[in-house]
């Protein structure tokens, strides 16, 4: 989830992947809220690169500009 709001465009976070749910959507069941207590640290992390990625605090451009360059790649992949 981290490349998905580091990168340009719009992200998705579907349906509880911020509390790590791990099950396939079905608008016939709730979401297990007990998660984001049991992985609180992953919803921090989410509410942070949101925080940056839309320049809350002033302290980031977020991604705001048209361009960008992808300067690293993982096992060869582009």
């Amino acid at each position: 989830m981290p490349y998905t709001l580091t990168a340009p465009g719009i992200p998705m976070l579907f349906q509880g992947q911020e509390m790590l749910e791990d099950h396939w959507f079905d608008d016939q069941n709730p979401i297990d809220w007990k998660l984001s207590k049991l992985n609180a640290g992953f919803g921090n992390m989410t509410k942070h690169l949101t925080d940056l990625r839309a320049n809350r605090h002033g302290n980031t451009k977020g991604l705001t500009g048209g361009h960008f360059q992808i300067i690293h790649s993982i096992l060869g992949i582009k």
